[in-house]
Protein backbone atom coordinates (compact mmCIF):
# COMPACT_ATOMS: atom_id res chain seq x y z
CA UNK A 1 0.00 0.00 0.00
CA UNK A 2 1.39 3.40 -0.97
CA UNK A 3 0.57 6.51 1.05
CA UNK A 4 1.98 9.93 1.96
CA UNK A 5 2.56 11.31 5.44
CA UNK A 6 3.03 15.03 6.13
CA UNK A 7 4.40 16.51 9.35
CA UNK A 8 3.13 19.70 11.02
CA UNK A 9 5.74 21.74 9.11
CA UNK A 10 4.30 20.56 5.80
CA UNK A 11 7.21 18.26 4.89
CA UNK A 12 5.97 15.07 3.27
CA UNK A 13 7.26 11.57 2.74
CA UNK A 14 5.94 8.88 0.41
CA UNK A 15 5.89 5.41 1.99
CA UNK A 16 5.00 1.91 0.91
CA UNK A 17 4.07 -0.76 3.45
CA UNK A 18 2.25 -4.09 3.19
CA UNK A 19 -1.44 -4.02 3.99
CA UNK A 20 -1.87 -5.79 7.35
CA UNK A 21 -5.68 -5.77 7.32
CA UNK A 22 -8.70 -3.54 6.84
CA UNK A 23 -10.74 -2.24 9.76
CA UNK A 24 -14.15 -0.67 10.12
CA UNK A 25 -14.28 2.52 12.18
CA UNK A 26 -17.50 3.87 13.66
CA UNK A 27 -17.43 7.59 12.85
CA UNK A 28 -18.89 10.21 15.19
CA UNK A 29 -21.89 10.88 12.95
CA UNK A 30 -22.89 7.21 12.82
CA UNK A 31 -21.48 5.99 9.50
CA UNK A 32 -18.92 3.20 9.39
CA UNK A 33 -15.76 3.70 7.36
CA UNK A 34 -13.37 1.03 6.06
CA UNK A 35 -9.71 1.93 6.54
CA UNK A 36 -6.50 0.17 5.51
CA UNK A 37 -4.09 -0.76 8.32
CA UNK A 38 -0.30 -0.85 7.93
CA UNK A 39 2.56 -1.37 10.38
CA UNK A 40 4.70 1.72 11.12
CA UNK A 41 7.48 2.59 13.52
CA UNK A 42 6.42 5.37 15.91
CA UNK A 43 8.81 7.38 18.07
CA UNK A 44 7.68 9.52 21.03
CA UNK A 45 10.61 10.84 23.05
CA UNK A 46 12.93 7.84 23.35
CA UNK A 47 10.09 5.29 23.15
CA UNK A 48 10.02 3.46 19.81
CA UNK A 49 7.42 0.86 18.88
CA UNK A 50 6.18 -0.75 15.71
CA UNK A 51 2.41 -0.46 15.72
CA UNK A 52 -0.56 -0.99 13.44
CA UNK A 53 -1.85 2.32 12.09
CA UNK A 54 -5.12 2.84 10.23
CA UNK A 55 -4.73 5.25 7.35
CA UNK A 56 -7.11 8.17 6.88
CA UNK A 57 -6.74 11.71 5.55
CA UNK A 58 -6.38 13.92 8.66
CA UNK A 59 -5.53 17.15 6.82
CA UNK A 60 -8.62 18.82 8.30
CA UNK A 61 -7.70 17.94 11.88
CA UNK A 62 -5.35 19.53 14.43
CA UNK A 63 -3.28 16.37 14.92
CA UNK A 64 -1.97 14.33 11.97
CA UNK A 65 -2.00 11.11 14.02
CA UNK A 66 -3.69 9.79 17.14
CA UNK A 67 -1.73 7.57 19.52
CA UNK A 68 -3.72 5.02 21.48
CA UNK A 69 -3.69 3.93 25.10
CA UNK A 70 -1.96 0.63 24.35
CA UNK A 71 1.05 2.44 22.85
CA UNK A 72 1.38 4.66 25.93
CA UNK A 73 0.46 2.14 28.63
CA UNK A 74 2.98 2.16 31.52
CA UNK A 75 5.42 4.14 29.36
CA UNK A 76 4.13 7.69 28.91
CA UNK A 77 2.42 10.26 31.07
CA UNK A 78 0.17 12.76 29.30
CA UNK A 79 -0.59 16.32 30.42
CA UNK A 80 -3.57 17.35 28.24
CA UNK A 81 -2.83 21.04 28.89
CA UNK A 82 0.45 20.84 26.93
CA UNK A 83 1.31 20.17 23.27
CA UNK A 84 4.46 19.08 21.43
CA UNK A 85 6.59 18.88 24.57
CA UNK A 86 8.75 15.87 23.64
CA UNK A 87 10.99 15.71 20.58
CA UNK A 88 11.75 12.32 19.01
CA UNK A 89 15.02 10.88 20.35
CA UNK A 90 14.83 7.33 19.03
CA UNK A 91 17.77 5.71 17.31
CA UNK A 92 16.96 4.97 13.68
CA UNK A 93 15.22 1.64 13.34
CA UNK A 94 16.70 -0.85 10.88
CA UNK A 95 15.17 -0.78 7.42
CA UNK A 96 12.54 -3.43 6.99
CA UNK A 97 13.06 -3.77 3.25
Amino acid sequence: MRFRIVNRDGHGLNLERPLVRETKIQRHFGRRQRRPVVKLGVCVGDLYREVQVNLVNRSGFIYPMLIGRRFMKKQLLVDPALRYTVAPKCARAPKDG
